[in-house]
């Protein structure tokens, strides 16, 4: 019997070397999906040539009036880019986790490097954990576990507040709070049910709102460690957020955030599993082990380096010219 496969190498192609690489790159950034501002200065610095920007339809603009008119415009964008713009196939990749280079790899076999994510630097420097309390109405005299970014399914919220439920059985102390800092992307409600049924009310503080550039040091600063529990994951962002900020944390061993986050040196792995996450929290809420963290986290972060980066791109680079 003859078998057809059902998947075939991907042809990865780039724009022509006459496209300006400016105007052509756009970042998609979760964090701004819904700050239409944001998009609105894209489009100015896309406006006058072919640009990643046409080729996405960015969540702020679903619920308008036009959004079939973009969509056409989207479809109508990717027939000419075919035709006339990618006309370049793809030498190389720097991959950010052995999960995307496995993955890489079933496609195809041209030269690829690792080089992780570097540091958030333009979020600023840790501040004073008073200043940074006043600021976000918090209460100085508490505790803080921090919870950040947009809200999915898969970073696994759920898992977080059934271990909170688990830890605070065991340590019904009151002086420590989880901060959920971010927008909801999945159904909020049944995330509130699951507050309510646990009975958390008190205990977790939620900031379910977009949060600006100009605050994101303030959750960092205020924070004794970051979680994030994730039911799966390539690599993430806010990873090297705490790093920037030199937040110990706990990860789950999913994808890359092993990779990432080396157990017992910056912070606990522990499995997507809400007893573990919950024993995970009691490990580390403890003042020496995260002290122990902290200064550990310098050394570690400097392979986070925006010049390591350059370094690796210009090491592919070599390999393929």
């Amino acid at each position: 019997m003859n078998k057809t496969p059902c998947f075939s190498p991907a042809h990865i192609l780039l724009p022509s070397e006459q496209i300006p690489v400016g105007q052509w790159g756009c970042v998609a950034c979760d964090q701004f999906t819904s700050d239409r501002s944001y998009w609105e200065k894209a489009a100015q610095a896309a406006a006058g040539g072919p640009s990643t920007l046409d080729l996405i339809l960015p969540e702020v603009y679903l619920e308008e009036d036009d959004v079939d008119a973009r969509i056409s415009a989207i479809h109508a964008a990717m027939d000419d880019y075919t035709r006339n713009v990618l006309t370049r196939a793809v030498d190389g990749f720097i991959y950010m986790s052995e999960q995307v280079h496995r993955e890489l790899r079933r496609y195809t076999q041209v030269p690829a490097l690792f080089s992780p994510h570097p540091l958030f630097e333009n979020f600023g420097i840790v501040i004073d954990r008073t200043e940074a309390c006043i600021r976000l109405e918090l209460d100085p005299s508490k505790r803080y576990a921090l919870f950040f970014g947009l809200i999915r399914d898969y970073k696994g919220l759920d898992l977080l507040l059934d271990a909170w439920k688990i830890y605070k059985r065991e340590h019904p102390a009151e002086d420590r709070r989880l901060i959920v800092a971010g927008e909801f992307y999945a159904p909020k409600e049944k995330y509130l049910k699951q507050i309510a049924d646990n009975g958390l009310e008190d205990d977790v503080i939620l900031h379910d709102y977009f949060i600006p550039d100009e605050l994101v040091r303030y959750y960092f600063s205020v924070a004794d460690f970051l979680v994030q529990p994730y039911r799966s994951a390539t690599q993430s962002g806010v990873t090297q957020i705490a790093y920037q900020f030199d937040l110990p944390m706990v990860v789950t061993d999913v994808g890359g955030l092993p990779e990432i986050v080396p157990d017992g040196r910056v912070g606990f792995v522990c499995r997507p599993d809400a007893a573990e996450v919950a024993r995970a929290i009691d490990r580390i809420w403890r003042d020496d082990v995260l002290a122990g963290f902290r200064a550990n986290m310098e050394e570690e972060k400097k392979r986070f380096s925006w010049d390591a980066m350059c370094d690796r791109i210009t090491e592919l680079y070599r390999l393929v010219k």
